[in-house]
């Protein structure tokens, strides 16, 4: 395991990009155990990543040590994560255009976190991230439109990007934002949304005889009772799914809207290995969104060092 301990410390130290001061590399060092800890335990359960630490220390030692990394005022997105996933961005920026999902969780004990995560090789690498306390679907738009705002700061400029999301993520402003950035979306909506038309006629989706159908395109619509828009909805009912799936899109063509939108799912990847397939981050009794914000930055880079691997 002395091998493992030693990439890690590799891969972290990485990181940084350069020489960093006594204070930033007992940080550093303190979150190459943390990484260490949730790959050895498979768990994100403050004792289980003790109990894997390297170190003479007494067991009790290591839980205190584990709880002031997560409390430091210092270790946070900016000082760990950011220039990382700068850097990600930026080479995958090189290779082709930038896809993102956005979708919530529920973390720890009664908390539940948003995330941004980019899509590359089938997986969904963690980008940036909020917590609070709360129930799946239970964000105000105001946080998307807040977590959109901190991707746009770490996108290269020029970048072709397209934003994919659930039902929860097609405001009204999260649309206007991406339309700001220059940003191709798509976004699960509801059969009950109203639409208007351009010859000022209003209907929902659910009110159509649809019953057959396997794909329609609606184009130049106004998106709910604050007529934003103009917007393109999509119907899409294939035979493998129980229940249609209704989309709001700023692309021209029903295909591509469809077929980026299946990507969206990727982003469970993640999930699934943070919580029941991977690292347990679901049973962790955090209860405090800001302790869990500070775990996820040793959690996505454990993640991320994994597929490295792989």
């Amino acid at each position: 395991m002395f091998e493992l301990y030693k990439s890690i410390k590799k891969f972290v130290l990485n990181l940084y990009g350069g020489k960093l001061d006594v204070y930033r590399a007992g940080r550093a060092k303190k979150l190459v155990q943390m990484i260490y800890g949730i790959i050895r335990s498979k768990s994100c359960n403050l004792s289980k990543i003790a109990s894997k630490i390297k170190g003479l220390q007494k067991f009790a030692s290591k839980i205190k040590g584990v709880k002031r990394w997560l409390m430091h005022s210092k270790n946070t997105y900016d000082e760990h994560y950011e220039i990382f996933v700068k850097a990600l961005l930026e080479a995958l920026s090189r290779q082709s255009e930038l896809v993102f999902a956005i979708d919530g969780s529920l973390m720890g004990k009664g908390c539940i976190c948003l995330m941004i995560s980019v899509l590359f090789n089938g997986r969904a690498l963690p980008v940036c991230w909020i917590s609070r306390v709360g129930k799946k679907g239970h964000f105000p738009e105001q946080m998307h439109v807040d977590l959109l705002k901190q991707l746009s700061e770490l996108i290269p400029k020029t970048t072709q990007v397209t934003i994919l999301g659930d039902g929860e993520f097609d405001g009204c402003d999260v649309q206007a934002l991406c339309e700001l950035n220059n940003w191709r979306y798509v976004l699960r909506t509801a059969k009950d949304i109203l639409l208007e038309n351009q010859q000022g006629e209003q209907f929902q989706l659910k009110e159509m005889d649809l019953a057959g159908q396997f794909c329609l395109f609606f184009t130049d619509l106004y998106f709910t009772a604050k007529r934003y828009g103009v917007v393109n909805v999509g119907y899409y009912h294939h035979e493998k799914y129980e229940d249609p799936i209704f989309l709001v899109t700023n692309m021209d063509e029903a295909q591509d809207a469809f077929e980026y939108y299946s990507k969206r799912f990727l982003i469970e990847t993640f999930f699934s290995d943070a919580k029941s397939r991977g690292f347990c981050i679901n049973k962790s009794k955090l209860e405090h969104p800001d302790r869990i914000d500070t775990l996820l930055i040793a959690l996505c880079l454990a993640y991320i060092f994994t597929i490295q691997q792989a």
